[in-house]
């Protein structure tokens, strides 16, 4: 939503975008999901909460010590990054791998990122499904039934009546 004041969407387009942001869920087909890593961020406290000017002045003061350890956990994943071998390669099988190196050169487990790499994928499906209007009124529809069987038509009138509850 533009500056907050409306509710028309402003959609910008770019090439090679790393990432999309909103309050809301922005990506709801599959397709993409499958090529997204969702980050839920939690609000900042207010005791935590810092003006802009103090924020980047302490930025400033630790950038030296943040990009040395970007570069020592660069150097380590490039020598572990030829030795990687998944099992299984998921949809994004590069960034899979990529992410076991830079793990394992962090200190923390390969397998371990694996784990957590998969739990991100089953998130973002429930939250296309949490998202959707339609797949909302079908989980209610089915909610006390193990099948239904009937027309379309049937389905649809049937669906229309909880659509309009929720």
């Amino acid at each position: 939503r533009e500056l907050y004041t409306d509710d028309d969407d402003v959609i910008y387009r770019f090439q090679k975008t790393i990432a999309l942001n909103g309050i809301n869920q922005v990506v709801y087909k599959s397709d993409l999901l499958d090529r997204s890593i969702l980050l839920n961020l939690e609000r900042i406290s207010p005791e935590n909460r810092k003006e802009s000017q103090v924020f980047w002045a302490e930025f400033e003061l630790d950038r030296p010590f943040i990009l040395g350890a970007i570069f020592d956990t660069l150097a380590k994943t490039l020598a572990i990054y030829p030795t990687v071998k998944l099992d299984r390669l998921p949809r994004m099988a590069d960034f899979a791998r990529w992410g076991y190196a830079i793990a394992e050169a962090s200190g923390y487990s390969g397998k371990k990122f694996i784990e957590a790499y998969n739990s991100n994928i089953t998130i973002q499906h429930d939250e296309a499904i949490e998202a959707n209007p339609v797949a909302q009124t079908i989980i209610e529809f089915m909610s006390d039934r193990d099948a239904w069987e009937g027309t379309p038509a049937e389905l649809y009138n049937l669906l229309n009546v909880i659509a309009f509850k929720l």
